[in-house]
């Protein structure tokens, strides 16, 4: 889960990452960015996904 918000306080962002969230983006976004950011959580996945098979 990468939650997307406009929430910036540092509080925020550890209330998210602590309830399970991979990644926390704050608002505006950055398309370039993002993109980065969605490959490198799907890249991390892969991996996982080939070390329990």
């Amino acid at each position: 889960m990468i939650f997307v918000t406009e929430r910036n306080n540092p509080r925020d962002q550890a209330r998210g990452l602590m309830s399970g969230a991979v990644d926390y983006i704050t608002k505006p976004l950055s398309a370039p960015i993002m993109l980065l950011r969605v490959r490198t959580q799907l890249a991390l996945e892969s991996q996982i996904q080939n070390r329990t098979e």
